[in-house]
């Protein structure tokens, strides 16, 4: 696994302007739950398993049904592994064409 950034400490203005968004997104009249479900659909498109785990159990304790999570992230995911596959498929076979060459 490759360790990620941490933000705060090696670029602390990216670090100012994530928690200035969290900031405007929590003063908004948007619904803490909407918040949270675009924040575990981010983690999901950023590939992090931990945070998809744990705002899916934060959203759970929150009230979110069960339906309205896993649609949001099961769905896209199962989709998601068919094309990483056949993705990887794809790179083999283009890969052995090229040494062929």
């Amino acid at each position: 696994m490759t360790q990620r950034i941490n933000f705060a400490k090696n670029v602390p203005e990216a670090h100012h302007h994530f928690i200035a968004v969290e900031k405007l997104l929590h003063e908004s009249e948007l619904p803490t739950t909407t918040i949270e479900l675009l924040k575990l659909r981010a983690s999901q498109i950023n590939g992090c398993g931990y945070w998809v785990d744990m705002r899916s159990r934060d959203l759970k304790r929150a009230g979110e049904s069960d339906e309205r999570i896993w649609s949001l992230v099961g769905g896209r995911a199962g989709r998601s592994a068919r094309w990483m596959a056949r993705r990887r498929r794809l790179r083999g076979d283009e890969s052995s064409c090229a040494r062929t060459v």
